[in-house]
């Protein structure tokens, strides 16, 4: 006998959407179950930031990003994404910051960033290096080389030492800080710790770039940068662009409980960051570390 799935319903919260009358299908003794259940899913809305900037010629407005984020800390990452891309070099460059445009539905959002700069801030010749759109697996989307990627990268200095146990511990807690993912399963997350381990911010995205902007966004807001006294653990895998955003704010280390990407590791090599894999079940993989930042035992 063949049974349609009831349709869900949805409620929306911030970041993200309820769903109720889940059909949830479970094999128990060579037999599919079905059960209505309740799900949360995590939402994914577009976020456009445009800049905006008083000149001799009068004011100006131009589109660079379009992403696929996760409703929440917007405005951090637009200035994340704005310092990583070299748009800006501090907090100071900006004016202002604001959403704007149409409440849309389903969930009520103004899907625009809107950016204010200091008149002085030269920032038209970064555009040209990337276009305007990116997705929310991909943060290097619309970038014309990669040669333009390095641009702003210094090699990092850091005096940062850390106990390999430290990290082992600190993975293990992760969990206590992503409150999203513990609804959804579906996000992604980047935890910023200070050179004692202790836990500074935590940012969840469904996009990683996403959450690594909103991170450095918020280092911004703070002044942390650069962040060569800290270490950043992030629960995806460690792609190019990650070590990229995160050595741009010149983070000493990077950890991820997944795998680093050839690219990862030549660009962490190259920039003198510590790049850590596979941070999960008690164990890691050590990629980079020039500077031996990282110690086994006493």
């Amino acid at each position: 006998m063949t049974s349609s799935l009831t349709p869900p319903h949805f409620y929306q919260s911030t970041s993200v959407t309820k769903i109720t009358n889940t059909s949830s299908l479970q094999k128990q003794k060579s037999a599919l179950q079905q059960q209505d259940t309740v799900d949360y899913l995590t939402i994914e809305e577009p976020l456009e930031i445009v800049i905006e900037q008083e000149l001799l010629t009068g004011l100006e407005t131009s589109s660079v990003y379009v992403t696929m984020r996760t409703p929440g800390q917007d405005i951090q990452l637009a200035k994340g994404f704005l310092f990583n891309e070299g748009f800006i070099d501090s907090d100071r460059d900006i004016v202002a910051v604001k959403h704007c445009g149409p409440t849309l539905p389903p969930y009520q959002l103004q899907n625009i960033i809107k950016v204010t700069l200091n008149p002085t801030v030269q920032w038209q010749n970064k555009r040209a290096q990337r276009q305007v759109s990116g997705n929310s697996s991909c943060g290097l989307c619309g970038i014309t080389s990669l040669q333009a990627v390095k641009m702003g990268i210094k090699p990092i200095q850091s005096d940062l030492t850390l106990q390999a146990e430290q990290l082992l511990q600190l993975e293990t807690q992760l969990a206590d800080h992503q409150p999203l993912f513990n609804q959804t399963g579906g996000i992604h997350a980047v935890s910023l710790f200070d050179r004692n381990a202790k836990h500074v911010i935590t940012m969840e995205d469904v996009g990683r770039h996403n959450a690594m902007d909103k991170l450095i966004g918020y280092a911004l807001e703070q002044q942390l940068i650069p962040l060569n006294h800290h270490f950043i653990i992030t629960t995806s895998r460690a792609s190019f662009e990650l070590v990229q955003k995160s050595a741009r704010a010149g983070c000493a280390l990077l950890a991820a409980v997944s795998a680093p990407s050839s690219l990862a590791v030549q660009l962490a090599h190259d920039i003198n960051q510590t790049l850590v894999g596979f941070l999960r079940n008690g164990r890691l993989n050590l990629y980079t570390d020039q500077d031996h930042r990282l110690h086994q035992g006493d």
